[in-house]
């Protein structure tokens, strides 16, 4: 069951970036799922919105350089599962050096009033961005860390990396992008 759970958790993933259903998650994957959560936070023609893209595309760099096996700049789900899967079990760093840019991104995004933190009506946004409004507040619930409703750049990284890392069916982390 543990071995499910990942792959259950990677291959959410790989459906949310595989905006056109095609199989591949590639560019242009990428710019429409930008997109969609740049207009949803209104940010798609801001300043805040370009340090987004830029943090997302280098994402996307490291992502595809850590786990592209053919080069070519596209994954499948067999690159991207297996890739999420490897890099779960690496290094601390090397984890971080791929995630991390990622994570900001969705932070800087999510923390619409740019308060430091994200709070529980941006955290909903967030869920209904990725399809899950009817599961947030059980999400944050469960994320949370510290039970304040708010969640900070630091919660938020070691929520995603227990999400992405965690073998555990019962990990409350499990949510972070809805129920798995």
């Amino acid at each position: 069951m543990s071995a499910d759970i990942l792959t259950r958790k990677y291959e959410k993933a790989f459906l949310l970036y595989d905006h056109d259903g095609d199989g591949i998650v590639d560019q242009a994957d990428l710019r429409q799922i930008q997109d969609q959560f740049l207009l949803a936070f209104g940010a798609a023609d801001s300043e805040k919105g370009a340090v987004v893209r830029e943090r997302w595309d280098d994402f996307w760099a490291a992502l595809t350089s850590a786990i592209d096996s053919d080069l070519d700049d596209r994954l499948t789900r067999e690159e991207f599962v297996g890739g999420m899967r490897q890099l779960s079990v690496g290094e601390a760093a090397d984890f971080d050096a791929v995630f991390r840019p990622l994570v900001e991104a969705i932070f800087t995004l999510m923390d619409s009033d740019s308060s430091g933190v994200v709070t529980d009506e941006e955290f909903r946004q967030f869920q209904a961005g990725i399809g899950n409004a009817d599961q947030a507040d059980a999400a944050l619930a469960k994320i949370d860390r510290d039970g304040d409703g708010v969640l900070t750049l630091d919660e938020m990284t070691a929520d995603i990396r227990e999400y992405l890392t965690s073998d555990d069916p019962e990990n409350s982390n499990n949510w972070f992008l809805g129920e798995v």
